[in-house]
C-alpha cells in the first residue's frame, strides 16, 4: 500500500446548526491534518523544560493545552513542528485553574472518581456525566459544551494544529467509584459517547483543529471517518488493541502510539506489527516527562 506522506490539507464545510440550534449557517473550514508518517515525542509532562526553550526533534509535538505557553508554541512552530495540544474532554480535573474549568466542578456534572485498575485511581479527576448528551440539549450537556468549546477556543488561539481530547471512553469502564448514590456502574452509554465524540470532532474542525481519537479503540468503527488520526496508549500490552487501529490506516491518516516502556520493549516482532500498521511508535516513561523517548520505530 502506497501512503500520502505529506501534510495534507483538510477541507470541510461545517454546518454550525451541528453544533447550536441557533446558528443554522455554514462556513467554509480548513485544518492540517497531522502527517500519516513522522517521528514524534510525547511531552505533556514535560511541560516545563518545553517552556524553559527546549526543542524535542520529533516532527510531531504533543503538549498540554494549558501548561505550555503561548510564546513556546509560537517558538516550535517557526522550528517546524507540528502541535498536538492535549486537554481533557471526558473529566473534571481540580487542579485545573481557569474559569472555564472551575464551571466543571458542579456536583450535577460529576459522575465517580477516574479508576483505570484497581490500583490506579486518578487522584482529582472525575468523570463527567455525558448521560443523555447532545449537540443542543440543555442544561448538564449544554454546560460541557460551553467548557470544551472554551478549550478548542484556547488551542485555536495558542496556536496548536490539532488536538488531542483525552479520557473519551467513560462508556466502556466503571464510572460509579465514589459517586453519588444509585449513580450506575456504567452510567455513560455508547450511544453518548458518540454523540459527545462525534460532536467533538464537528467543534474541532469549526475552528480549524484537527481532531485525534485517544484510546477508545470500541468506537474506531464509528469514529475513524470523523477523525484526523489517533493517539493510543500502550496498544502493545492487549491483544488486538494495536490491531483495532487499522480502519486510520486504511484510509491514510495518522497513528501515533506512546507505550510506557523501556528501550527494550523495541522486539523485532513488535517493530514488524508497527511497521504493518504503519503505527508512529514512541516509549518513554509513565508521566510523560522525558524530552526525548528512549527509542522510536515504524516506518519513517
Amino acid at each position: 500500500m502506497t501512503l500520502n506522506l505529506s501534510l495534507r490539507t483538510g477541507r470541510a464545510l461545517i454546518l454550525l446548526s451541528l453544533l447550536s440550534a441557533s446558528s443554522p449557517s455554514a462556513v467554509q473550514a480548513s485544518w492540517s491534518p497531522p502527517p500519516v508518517q513522522a517521528t514524534w515525542s510525547y511531552n505533556i509532562g514535560g511541560s516545563e523544560a518545553l517552556n524553559a526553550g527546549v526543542t524535542p526533534t520529533g516532527r510531531v509535538i504533543s503538549l498540554d493545552l494549558y501548561a505550555v505557553t503561548t510564546a513556546t508554541m509560537t517558538r516550535l512552530r517557526r522550528a517546524g513542528k507540528y502541535l498536538i495540544c492535549y486537554y481533557s474532554a471526558g473529566t473534571a480535573e481540580t487542579f485545573r485553574t481557569d474559569a472555564a474549568s472551575q464551571r466543571l466542578l458542579t456536583p450535577d456534572l460529576l459522575l465517580g472518581e477516574v479508576q483505570r485498575g484497581p490500583d490506579d485511581t486518578w487522584p482529582g479527576e472525575r468523570w463527567l456525566d455525558l448521560r443523555g448528551f447532545t449537540t443542543t440539549a440543555s442544561g448538564r450537556a449544554a454546560i460541557i459544551r460551553s467548557v470544551m468549546e472554551a478549550r478548542l477556543d484556547l488551542a485555536r488561539q495558542k496556536g496548536c494544529h490539532a488536538v488531542e481530547p483525552d479520557n473519551v471512553d467513560a462508556w466502556a469502564n466503571v464510572v460509579n467509584q465514589r459517586a453519588r448514590p444509585g449513580t450506575p456502574a456504567h452510567a455513560v452509554s455508547a450511544a453518548d459517547q458518540l454523540a459527545y465524540a462525534r460532536w467533538t470532532a464537528a467543534a474541532s474542525h469549526a475552528r480549524g483543529l484537527a481532531v485525534l481519537l485517544k484510546n477508545n479503540l470500541g468506537q474506531v468503527a464509528a469514529l475513524h471517518a470523523l477523525y484526523d488520526g489517533a493517539i493510543n496508549e500502550d496498544c502493545f500490552d492487549f491483544a488486538g488493541d494495536c490491531e483495532a487501529l487499522a480502519p486510520f490506516r486504511d484510509t491514510q491518516k495518522a497513528v501515533y502510539v506512546v507505550a510506557y516502556h523501556p528501550a527494550d520493549f523495541a522486539t523485532a516482532a513488535r517493530q514488524r506489527l508497527a511497521a504493518t500498521l504503519y503505527l508512529n511508535v514512541i516509549l518513554t516513561d509513565p508521566d510523560a516527562t522525558r524530552t526525548e523517548p528512549y527509542r522510536r520505530f515504524g516506518r519513517w
